[in-house]
């Protein structure tokens, strides 16, 4: 069986933790090196996604060398996912406030018209 090595770039909004590696990592890009075998027995060519490298930056690394972490594909898809979740939260959060000041607004402008409040002054 033919191992096959795919490189890609990730990137992360957020600072994320990963197994194995006890601090939280910056926000950024990183390299990974996505290592598949092949499957046999079957009718068409597909392969099984078995090891993850994922490259550190040497600012990262106490010596100022490279460092490399390795771990099951999963966990580099767990992290992306809840990355890609924080953005959609904060996203989400953004558009409560947004709406929450524009009701907020036209109660206020209600309130005016209808003698409960005295006007607002004119700038």
């Amino acid at each position: 069986m033919t191992r096959r090595t795919i490189q890609q770039t990730v990137h992360f909004i957020y600072p994320f933790v990963l197994p194995g590696y006890g601090p939280k990592l910056p926000a950024g890009s990183y390299r990974v090196d996505i290592d598949e075998e092949p499957i046999s027995g079957l009718s068409f060519q597909a392969f099984l996604r078995k090891q993850v490298t994922l490259y550190l930056p040497p600012s990262l690394s106490p010596r100022g060398s490279s460092e490399s972490l390795s771990f099951a594909p999963q966990e580099l898809w767990h992290a992306l996912a809840k990355d890609r979740n924080t953005r959609r939260a904060a996203k989400v959060r953004r558009l409560r406030q947004a709406r929450r000041k524009a009701l907020d607004q036209v109660a206020l402008e209600r309130a005016e018209n209808e003698g409960m409040l005295p006007p607002a002054p004119e700038s």
